[in-house]
């Protein structure tokens, strides 16, 4: 059977898929999305949604578009202090670093979603961020700890009963097991995937699923049933129009039938290969179909084409060769730049720590006076108050102090009055019972007239 590099092709579409939670994602209009989230009379829950599904679906213009999108969302969830929010930041934010294969920052955004989520019991986003990780550990050729991760997001996907979780995990388990050549461990677990897949009529991944088996069954020599499976996911790839599926399948089973010695018919299903090949165009696409080819024309001693195809293998290679060194060079340049804007945003955060610290500083400051500023009025306005309370009692004790006096005036004046009044009533009865002063002096006279 031929080498697994079309089967790593297919493991590439499930490790690296966000699964799960952006799986079951619906296709939205973009305007209505950002509109959406530029309401800010909607709840901040909508207005995040809305921002998650825009910035993942920004992705399709470019991984960096996706990227700044979840930083905006990082930094909204943050402010309104949504941590499964910042769980869904993070992980879309790992989910492009690892397609960039930047898989050290992709670890660590991938950390953080499984911390964030972990805080607040949301099994299907721990689901996805224990498989996401790993699907790094599996890309980083740690197929312990691949596994080890993988199982802990198969047990509780299973417990809460997050069926394309489930599937996508026995099919990343299925394919480590696959590399690792342990292929009946691999079918049984492509199995199991098979029959989640049947359950929800999912025809792609029952495509992807068959060629997953015919690989295995040709592992092991089992070269009828490899081209029965491989034969099957042809069919679902006619339908669905998967050009890039149907390179890999014809391609299987030209080696297949190199195996059970159908050179012709080996051929064919080359040629046909080669075919969606032209279609897709791409260096990765003609290795492949040229590799077969050489086979092929070896095994019918057909120099003269074998060595056609060996020089377009040679070709091929190198220019594959050149696209993984310029996917290095681009992933080291992108490490550079990561790192480069880590140091300054830790220089950044550094600064704005001192300054933060310097403003604090200053506010307490501040604060202090003001506070003594307020104690100080405090006091003087309880002063005030104090004193006008004192004279407000004064000015009482006065008025009652001028009433009592005026009373007493008053009572005086009365007894005055009274007595005024007796002394003159009491001089009219005298004068009533007394002669008249005309009457003594008369008398007197007469007396003093006898006299002489």
């Amino acid at each position: 059977m031929r080498s697994t590099f079309s089967i790593l092709i297919l493991l590439t579409l499930f490790t690296c898929c966000p699964g799960g939670i952006h799986a079951q994602r619906k296709t939205y209009n973009m305007d209505s999305l950002w509109k959406v989230y530029n309401d800010k009379t909607k709840p901040d829950t909508i207005r995040m949604r809305a921002l998650q599904n825009y910035a993942w679906q920004s992705q399709i213009k470019s991984l960096d578009s996706c990227l700044a999108y979840a930083s905006v969302l990082h930094d909204y969830a943050k402010r309104v202090n949504s941590t499964k929010f910042l769980g869904y930041a993070e992980n879309d934010m790992a989910v492009i670093y690892k397609k960039k294969t930047l898989y050290a920052v992709a670890m660590e955004h991938s950390r953080n979603a499984l911390d964030d989520w972990t805080a607040v019991h949301f099994d299907s986003g721990i689901v996805v961020a224990n498989k996401n990780i790993g699907g790094i550990m599996y890309n980083l050729s740690d197929s312990k700890r691949a596994v080890e991760y993988w199982t802990k997001a198969l047990t509780l996907a299973q417990q809460i009963h997050f069926a394309d979780q489930i599937t996508s995990l026995y099919l990343s388990i299925g394919h480590l097991y696959l590399d690792e050549r342990k292929d009946t461990l691999a079918l049984d677990y492509f199995f199991r995937a098979r029959r989640m897949l049947d359950s929800l009529h999912d025809e792609k991944g029952l495509m992807l699923d068959d060629i997953n088996i015919g690989a295995a069954y040709g592992n092991m020599g089992l070269t009828d049933s490899s081209i029965a499976y491989l034969n099957a996911a042809t069919r679902i790839g006619h339908r669905l129009h998967s050009t890039e599926e149907l390179v890999t399948c014809y391609d299987d089973i030209a080696y297949a039938f190199i195996e059970k010695g159908e050179l012709k018919r080996a051929l064919d299903s080359c040629r046909i290969a080669m075919k969606y090949a032209d279609t897709m165009r791409t260096a990765k696409d003609y290795l492949l179909v040229s590799q077969c080819m050489r086979s092929i024309f070896d095994a019918m001693h057909n120099s003269d084409s074998a060595y056609k195809y060996f020089k377009a293998v040679v070709l091929y290679e190198d220019s594959v060769n050149r696209d993984d060194q310029l996917g290095i060079i681009n992933q080291k340049e992108s490490e550079f730049r990561y790192q480069k804007k880590a140091q300054a945003d830790s220089l950044t955060a550094v600064a704005s720590k001192q300054l933060s610290d310097a403003e604090l500083a200053s506010e307490k400051k501040t604060s202090y006076f003001l506070f003594a500023g307020i104690a100080l009025v405090i006091l003087f306005a309880g002063f005030i108050f104090n004193r006008l309370r004192v004279t407000q009692k004064q000015k009482i004790v006065i008025e009652q102090q001028r009433k009592e006096a005026v009373e007493i005036k008053e009572i005086i004046e009365e007894k005055n009055r009274e007595i005024t009044d007796s002394i003159q009533y009491a001089r009219r009865i005298q004068r009533s019972h007394l002669p008249s002063e005309k009457y003594i002096e008369r008398n007197l006279e007469r007396l003093r007239a006898g006299k002489n």
